[in-house]
């Protein structure tokens, strides 16, 4: 008897495992962890399962100060939260350099 088969993030897995196998664009085969809510974590900083993503920015620039990705729609919970720094503290003009992206 075959076990039950779940599809996560565009992939398939025995709903059972804990670790299925992906492909790097070279070929080879790698382990990918799949957490208990059914996310695929290849680590670092893995974003849990979401369906909408929401952007803030400082003032008027392009520069984006935090993205925050929520699971049930907009007035859903937050799954994960990025929030970027930037050179020089908060940018006041266009395409300032990124200095680091902290995930909460």
């Amino acid at each position: 008897m075959s076990e039950p088969i779940v599809e996560v993030g565009g992939y398939t897995k025995p709903l059972n495992a804990n670790v299925m196998v992906g492909v790097t664009p070279e070929g080879v085969p790698t382990p990918i962890k799949v957490t208990s809510d059914g996310s695929i974590s290849p680590g670092g900083m893995a974003i849990p399962l979401h369906d909408y993503i929401l952007n803030s920015y400082h003032g008027t620039t392009n520069n984006l100060a935090t993205v925050v990705y929520k699971s049930g729609g907009a007035g859903g919970t937050t799954v994960a939260t990025l929030t970027l720094a930037y050179v020089g503290g908060v940018p006041v003009s266009d395409n300032a350099k990124l200095l680091s992206v902290t995930r909460s």
